[in-house]
């Protein structure tokens, strides 16, 4: 039995228990055991260096090449500026072995200034442009393509158009002046007269009106629709000087009985009274609302009949302008509440003109009641309002002073009542 060391193998051996055969057996030598390696000659950039390394155990020596280093170079040194049109040299150098490393520069390239024409292009010819390099002083040409023949155009007349008969004009080219082509040029528009109507226009039904041309002298004719002013159609047409004996500054409805005299929306009962307190009956609400409804619509209430009764014509033109139904009073001279007076005067007017400013309804005014929507449509226009407490009262007669207040109401936006 021997041991395997590093420098020399080992051996060992076994015997048979049976017949004493001995069986022997190498060992493989163990590997070294070196310690750390030591240099024996540095390396350089310019060569190798080597190393060595010893075992513990035995003393063998194990040696090994170390790699060249890099070189260590100084900064860039430029040895031939770069140009516009060649490329630059530079140089570095390694500090350890004196190394001399070189490369290229890429060239500059041309910094050319702004294009200018020297040559203007035509239509049958190319212009000419160039620049120059801020470097080197290169040029550069290069061409302007032909001015397209007749794309911009600006019309020549020959003879002029009127009313009566067309003209004619050369289409000239605004690059060299030549013509392009030749065009007729419309009939102009008749200078109009004043404009007479031989039929007046309804809401239901155009009108017809006539007028010369001041020019050629023709008569022209044409329809027109019904015209509808608006609300510019209320305006102040009269003023009021303190008219009535029974309306004082000092009262609540002054500005409301003043706004609709001036307006025109309602008079007294004679030159010096209005009765604020008296009733308003239907006929005098229907009166109302058709003066209302017509200066709107720029429409007219018939003239009235021999032996009609002084209202049937308000009463008649409400019913053809679906402001009211016939049978719906069933009387028009009894006073009028003020439940029915908003049906009345929630229905003169397009739907546009009763704008939202508010929502609700007074708490008197129940949905099961026949002027609901009618007093909620005013309510939440801001028309009506009610009285100190907030209730409407539908059911109580209309005074004049607080019909002035709707009727104010009805007409001026501003005096409406917001949220």
């Amino acid at each position: 039995m021997r041991e395997a060391t590093c420098a020399d193998e080992g051996e060992r051996q076994r015997k048979c228990a049976v017949c004493g055969e001995v069986q022997k057996e190498d060992i493989p030598k163990l590997s070294h055991s070196f310690g750390s390696w030591t240099v024996t000659k540095k390396a350089t950039c310019t060569s190798a260096g080597t190393r060595t390394r010893t075992c513990t155990e035995c003393g063998t020596k194990e040696t090994d090449s170390v790699a060249m280093t890099d070189h260590t170079y100084t900064s860039w040194t430029t040895t031939r500026q770069a140009t516009c049109t060649s490329e630059g040299a530079r140089r570095r150098t390694c500090t350890e072995c004196g190394y001399a490393q070189t490369d290229t520069i890429d060239k500059k390239g041309h910094e050319y200034g702004s294009w200018t024409t020297t040559r203007e292009a035509t239509c049958t010819s190319t212009g000419l442009r160039r620049r120059t390099c801020a470097n080197c002083g290169n040029v550069d040409e290069s061409t302007i393509s032909k001015l397209n023949h007749g794309a911009e155009t600006y019309d020549k007349v020959i003879t002029a158009a009127t009313c009566s008969k067309t003209g004619t004009a050369n289409v000239i080219c605004k690059y060299c002046d030549k013509v392009v082509s030749t065009k007729t040029l419309p009939k102009t528009e008749h200078t109009i007269g004043e404009w007479t109507v031989t039929k007046r226009a309804t809401m239901t039904s155009g009108g017809v009106r006539q007028a010369k041309c001041k020019v050629c002298g023709e008569t022209i004719t044409e329809t027109f629709a019904h015209g509808t002013p608006g609300k510019s159609a209320f305006k102040s047409s009269r003023s009021y000087n303190g008219n009535f004996k029974d309306v004082q500054k000092s009262d609540w409805f002054y500005d409301s009985v003043k706004t609709a005299y001036e307006y025109t929306l309602v008079n007294g009962k004679s030159a010096v009274s209005f009765e604020p307190n008296s009733h308003f009956t239907v006929a005098e609400t229907l009166t109302v609302a058709a003066n209302i409804h017509t200066l709107y619509n720029d429409l007219t209430v018939r003239n009235e009949f021999e032996y009609e009764k002084w209202y049937q014509r308000y009463v008649d033109y409400c019913i053809e302008n679906g402001i009211i139904t016939d049978g719906q009073f069933d009387s028009y001279e009894r006073n009028i509440t003020r439940g029915e007076m908003a049906i009345v005067f929630a229905s003169i007017l397009p739907e546009k003109e009763y704008g939202l400013v508010k929502s609700g309804v007074n708490s008197d005014v129940t949905s099961d009641m026949g002027c609901y929507e009618a007093v909620k449509k005013l309510y939440s226009a801001g028309i009506v309002t009610g009285d100190d407490t907030g209730l409407y009262r539908p059911g109580d007669d209309i005074i004049r002073s607080e019909a002035c207040v709707i009727f104010s109401r009805i007409a001026i936006d501003d005096k409406r009542v917001k949220a």
